[in-house]
This record gives C-alpha cells, sequence and structure tokens, in this order.
C-alpha cells in the first residue's frame, strides 16, 4: 500500500518551470486529499528533493488509509493524462494537473506521476489536454527483469521502503522501491555502488530506467583505487623506435 505521491521532470527544468510544477503538484494533492479526508487528518511531507533530477517525493502523514486512497487516485490522475482522457476527471483536478504538465512547453521533455505502484508520463500537451480518449493507446513502458549499476544517492528515513540510484550509463535518478520487510538489504549501501535487481520500468523513447520495484537484491560493486592504472606499467615490452604504431597493434592483436 503506497503513502507516497512522486512528480519528476525530464529535461532541461528551468526555476521557473520548477516552481509553476511544484505549486500545481501541491495544489493537486490538495485536491486530491479534499476528496477522501478532512483536511486536517492529513498533511503531505516532503521526504526525498532531487534537485538534479527534478524528482519530489511526498509522504502523507496522519491517516494512513486516506494517504493510500490519494496515492491511488494520483496515480489515476496521470494515467488519464497519458491516455488522452482528462475530461473525466473532476474540476478542479483536471485543471491542476494540466497545469502541472504544462511546463513540458517550457523546455521540459516530459512529466512523470509515480507512485510505488505504478507510474505514467507524459510527453505532450496534446496528451494532457486531449478532451476524450485517444483512438490507440499509448505505447506502454517496457517493463522487465533487470538490474541496473549506479550509486545509491537517497535512502528515505521515512516510510523505509523508497530510495533513489543514479545509474552510471545515463547519470539520471532511479526511483527504486524495496518490498515489504526487505529493508535489512540497504544496511551500508548508501554512497556506494551497486547493482540494483527487480522490475525496471524504462522509458519508451530513451530506454533509460526510471523506476525499479519489486527489488530482490542489491548488490554492492567494488570499486577500483584511483591510482590502480599505476600498476599496468611495464606490462608491455618496449619496442625499438621507428615502429609504427599500426605494426605494434596488429603484433599485439595477433600475439
Amino acid at each position: 500500500m503506497s503513502d507516497t505521491v512522486t512528480l519528476a521532470l525530464q529535461g532541461e527544468v528551468t526555476l521557473d518551470a520548477l516552481s509553476r510544477a511544484v505549486l500545481h503538484f501541491s495544489r493537486l494533492v490538495d485536491a486530491l486529499s479534499s476528496d477522501v479526508a478532512a483536511p486536517e487528518a492529513l498533511r503531505w511531507v516532503i521526504t526525498e528533493l532531487e534537485a538534479g533530477s527534478a524528482i519530489m517525493t511526498a509522504r502523507g502523514v496522519g491517516d494512513p488509509v486516506a494517504a493510500a486512497s490519494v496515492s491511488t487516485a494520483y496515480i489515476g490522475v496521470g494515467k488519464a493524462l497519458e491516455r488522452g482522457d482528462s475530461s473525466s476527471l473532476p474540476e478542479r483536478v483536471r485543471d491542476e494537473a494540466r497545469a502541472v504538465v504544462a511546463v513540458i512547453d517550457d523546455g521540459v521533455e516530459a512529466v512523470r506521476f509515480e507512485t510505488a505502484e505504478a507510474d505514467a508520463t507524459i510527453r505532450s500537451l496534446e496528451e494532457a489536454f486531449a478532451t476524450s480518449g485517444t483512438p490507440e493507446a499509448p505505447t506502454p513502458q517496457p517493463v522487465a527483469y533487470g538490474g541496473v549499476t549506479g550509486r545509491v544517492q537517497t535512502l528515505s528515513s521515512r516510510g523505509g521502503l523508497r530510495f533513489t540510484l543514479y545509474d552510471t550509463l545515463f547519470d539520471r535518478a532511479v526511483s527504486c522501491y524495496l518490498a515489504e520487510g526487505q529493508e535489512e538489504i540497504m544496511r551500508d549501501v548508501w554512497g556506494r555502488m551497486a547493482v540494483v535487481e527487480g522490475l525496471v520500468t524504462r522509458d519508451r523513447v530513451t530506454g533509460r530506467p526510471q523506476v525499479i520495484r519489486d527489488v530482490r537484491g542489491v548488490t554492492v560493486v567494488r570499486e577500483a583505487d584511483p591510482d590502480a592504472y599505476l600498476a599496468s606499467r611495464g606490462i608491455l615490452r618496449r619496442y625499438p623506435a621507428g615502429r609504427s604504431p599500426e605494426d605494434v597493434i596488429r603484433e599485439l592483436h595477433s600475439a
């Protein structure tokens, strides 16, 4: 049961775009909260804020059932925007959701709505502002079991089931979700290189990993000493002067 809501902005995010997205993200969560609980029964606390990748996560504090209901409704909003069916949403919710994704026209390539259970990515304003469902459903994000190598940068001290990995290939934040009772596998992993295995959701355009759910294992990767390359000195014999690099390479290749 998820009690968090996450908003991620992809691309070149300006300060103005970020501030507008955060404002309407907050208003959207407030609108969803007012539908399921009294205002004093639930408040949302920022638990993670990844500036480099413009990712923010809030956790519902107070009534856990209400928080889970808001989380479910939140991803429902994202899915509606993704499939071009936002007209089915309540007016206030629809207006705030559309205002969140309106930053796509301001350098942002895509906006991702995310919870522990699911995620939805909107890449165009045509999707978000459609008045009815599109004839063809959007291409789903590729999901498959696999592993991603990167550095564990963030471990949430609250909730305990979400952490952030910066993958080594794209240098972007990847949201990772542990299953209940798996918190122990993260002991002494913060700040270290590791391979995280689980169900990996990838961006359908770039192929880069975005979310890893149902994490099955976290294996710490041994990092080489920065001066380790010095140990290779003398590994090659000296060649007489006048020989071309091509001849040396060809001889080594044939050895």
